[in-house]
This record gives structure tokens, C-alpha cells and sequence, in this order.
């Protein structure tokens, strides 16, 4: 299953870069968002049960995005290659930390019902977080594009459907968790 996750993910990457390209309209900004990236690392955690294991395979499977992202983008489009390593060992970092922290979420999603919410709300809010961390500092202020915009509105489209559908599942799980508790009274 990890194996599979990890060959999806490095195609992921791939693609977010291919999708990028040179382009600055609406391929930059898709091929920018962050949240698949923590999409990788919440279902590599979610595929296994150790707590550690999660941590570990959710920084790895970011760190082959990523990986997978850059070597993609350096190929594909003649970026001089190591020409940003300083850059690219910023993202690695950012990853480690944010690749632990969803794979430990995706693992405790497979017991806890309410972590299950954790995914379709990255893709609500991450581009809020972005606007925060823009308007904050290093980025030189709030700068946002028409483009920009249409990719974080179809990114929240996105994750409301996703939300949709995982609280329709969840109602689903838990009225047959209790079916399942009075039938099981009932017998006793």
C-alpha cells in the first residue's frame, strides 16, 4: 500500500510540475497550491498503524513530492539543475514538519471519526493560510491575481465537495456503529 502511495505521489509531483510549466496564468497557480502535498502525507499515515511509522511515511511521501516536483520542473523546463537548492532545502524543511504532523493526523483518523475532517479542510483553508503568510512578511505583501484567485476558488469548491461526501460517510459509519451496539444488547 506505502509502495503504491509512494509511486502515486512522486506522479503527483510530476504532475503539479507539468501543470506549472513556464506558465504564469492559471497552470502556475495550480501547480503552487500546497495541499497535495498534505494529501500524500495524511493517507501515508492513514496506511499504517504505528505512530512513528505515520510520522516517518508522511515526511517521505512530502519529500517525494516535492523531490519528484523539482527533478520534474529542472527536466522539463531546462531550470539550471541545483540552481535553487537553498530554496528547494527551505521546502524540504517546511515538509518535515507539516509531512509529520499529517501523517500522525491521517493515522489517528483511522480511530477518530473528527480527524477525518482534517483533509477537506486543508483545502478550505490553505488559501487563507496563504494570504496570511503573505500579508505577514517576507512576500512583500498581499499581491493577488485573477488567476490566483480562480485556483484557490476551485481548490475550496474542491474541499467543500470533499467535506460533503466525509460528512455524509462519517453519518454514514456511526448510525452502523450503532445499529451494530443494539444489536449486540439486544443479544446479550
Amino acid at each position: 500500500m506505502v509502495v503504491l502511495l509512494a509511486l502515486g505521489t512522486a506522479a503527483l509531483g510530476a504532475g503539479l510540475a507539468v501543470v506549472k510549466g513556464r506558465d504564469d496564468g492559471l497552470g502556475y497557480f495550480v501547480g503552487n497550491l500546497s495541499t497535495p502535498y498534505l494529501i500524500a502525507a495524511f493517507f501515508a499515515g492513514r496506511a499504517l498503524r504505528s505512530r512513528v511509522g505515520a510520522a516517518v511515511a508522511g515526511v517521505l511521501m512530502t519529500w517525494i513530492t516535492l523531490s519528484a516536483f523539482y527533478v520534474s520542473a529542472e527536466t522539463a523546463f531546462g531550470y539550471p539543475s541545483g540552481s535553487m537548492t537553498r530554496f528547494y532545502l527551505e521546502w524540504f524543511i517546511a515538509g518535515a514538519f507539516s509531512g509529520t504532523a499529517l501523517g500522525l493526523l491521517g493515522r489517528e483518523s483511522r480511530t477518530r471519526v473528527r480527524l477525518r475532517y482534517v483533509l477537506p479542510l486543508a483545502l478550505v483553508l490553505e488559501p487563507f493560510a496563504v494570504v496570511m503568510v503573505q500579508t505577514a512578511g517576507r512576500f512583500g505583501g498581499l499581491n493577488l491575481q485573477a488567476l490566483q484567485l480562480v485556483a484557490w476558488g476551485g481548490e475550496i469548491v474542491l474541499g467543500c465537495v470533499v467535506l460533503g461526501i466525509t460528512r455524509l460517510r462519517s453519518g454514514r459509519t456511526q448510525a452502523a456503529e450503532s445499529v451494530k451496539r443494539q444489536v449486540s444488547r439486544a443479544g446479550s
